[in-house]
């Protein structure tokens, strides 16, 4: 939500909607939408590029960028819901039986 909005989020979340790298892209969700062939190239690339950097700087790069957006704390709250609540649930456990049998899930609503 904190990338697309809450509108987008709640669209994709409660429709399950699947898009493209394009989409992914254009949504903000992605930096770069690559052809399957350059994909490799392009993260062999990135891999480099982060070989040669300090681990320590860009560890404290990231908890900069990630506290400024209390992403952290975000991510936080939504892993109790769905630990704490979603999981608990017939429906959580139908969902993830039917994913294992490769079959359609029956949800009952509880």
């Amino acid at each position: 939500a904190a990338i697309v909005g809450r509108k987008r989020a709640a669209e994709m979340i409660l429709t399950g909607k699947s898009f493209t790298g394009s989409e992914a892209q254009r949504l903000g969700l992605a930096n770069e939408a690559l052809p399957d062939d350059q994909v490799e190239a392009a993260a062999a690339t990135a891999v480099e590029r982060a070989a040669g950097l300090s681990s320590m700087a860009v560890a404290f790069a990231k908890k900069a960028i990630y506290s400024s957006q209390r992403f952290d704390e975000e991510l936080d709250r939504v892993e109790r819901i769905y630990l704490e609540e979603l999981m608990r649930t017939e429906d959580a456990r139908e969902g993830v039986a039917a994913w294992l049998e490769k079959r359609s899930p029956v949800w009952s609503g509880q």
